[in-house]
């Protein structure tokens, strides 16, 4: 069954970072969910997804594992800023579908900010536990690649305006 499967990736997410511990590997990234991913799915597989992940943050032997290792993780993809949900870019995302009145689609953006709020949540509560961190671990959520670029050139040419760089460089 789907969710079973979705629980065996998560297990591996937990394998996988004991042997980042174990092999002393300062960062790991988790490509985890990519945004046109999440576009595809059924509302019911992304709450498949959702239970899945909520099961694994609740966990009180992972949270203590994250302490203990003192293990940092870090949610990055169009949705996060240092760990908190980007108001901003869920807005704009949700005005852009409106205008387009896809409501399915909208929905789906809905029960995608339930997902974020949980994971922000967690994620806040675990790592606010981990006092020096030895290891990170980014878990790159509703990610995509040519968001990246276009988010980053206009990171770039806000700090151009502001004149905090060069052009030059």
């Amino acid at each position: 069954p789907l969710n079973k499967g979705y629980e065996k990736g998560m297990l591996q997410f937990y394998n996988i970072l004991q042997w980042q511990v174990k092999n002393n590997i300062n960062t790991t990234s988790f490509f985890a969910l990519s945004l046109d991913n999440s576009k595809k799915r059924s509302k019911d597989e992304l709450t498949t997804i959702k239970n899945v992940i909520n099961i694994l943050l609740e966990d009180p032997k992972f949270e203590q594992y994250c302490i203990d290792e003192q293990i940092y993780i870090n949610i990055i993809g169009r949705y996060f800023k240092n760990n908190k949900i980007n108001e901003e870019r869920v807005k704009f995302d949700e005005k852009e579908l409106d205008k387009q009145d896809k409501k399915e689609l909208l929905e789906m953006k809905r029960n995608e900010k339930e997902l974020l709020q949980g994971i922000e949540k967690r994620i806040t509560s675990i790592n606010s536990n981990v006092e020096s961190p030895k290891f990170i671990s980014n878990i790159c959520l509703f990610y995509d690649g040519q968001e990246e670029i276009s988010s980053t050139c206009q990171e770039i040419a806000k700090l151009v305006l502001r004149k905090e760089i060069n052009i030059d460089d």
